[in-house]
């Protein structure tokens, strides 16, 4: 298959995996400036698809790892959001974070092949021109990140 092809499918698979994050009511979203809860998401949103690249557009960015993809998005309103999609390996146990000015994580939570982790933060502060990136910590393990959103 061509390479144009396979890349836009690609990419196809993650906008549609983006979009079905974004618009499932997964999280539990704090006030302004607080965390939200980390939430599993439904099976439809269980392909990785993070392009090598790791640009899906503008606001979103994604690091593919042996057993899923790292994403991480900057939304209206300063929210942010990080999210796990593993899709083989064993289960971890694993927290997820958003980069802003400092790293906020969430709590720490389990996360088996075939799932979705997702998790939110509202900055109340937020300045849609700043960086921001997404964090991974595997617990007895390795610490991921996605490449950052561009500021403006």
């Amino acid at each position: 298959m061509h390479p144009i092809v396979t890349r836009t499918a690609r990419i196809a698979v993650a906008v549609a995996a983006i979009s079905a994050v974004s618009t499932t009511p997964a999280l539990a979203a704090g006030a302004a400036g607080t965390a939200g809860k980390v939430k599993t998401s439904p099976a439809s949103v269980q392909t990785a698809g993070c392009p090598s690249a790791g640009v899906i557009d503008w606001n979103t960015r994604c690091t593919s790892l042996s057993n899923g993809a790292l994403y991480t998005s900057r939304g209206p309103g300063g929210v942010l959001k990080t999210w796990y999609v593993k899709v083989g390996g064993d289960r971890v146990e694993a927290r997820l974070g958003v980069g802003y000015i400092a790293i906020t994580w969430s709590g720490w939570f389990y996360q088996t092949s075939g799932t979705t982790k997702v998790f939110q933060y509202t900055q109340s502060d937020y300045d849609a021109c700043h960086s921001t990136w997404g964090y991974m910590e595997v617990k007895g393990s390795s610490s991921y990140v996605t490449p950052s959103t561009p500021s403006c």
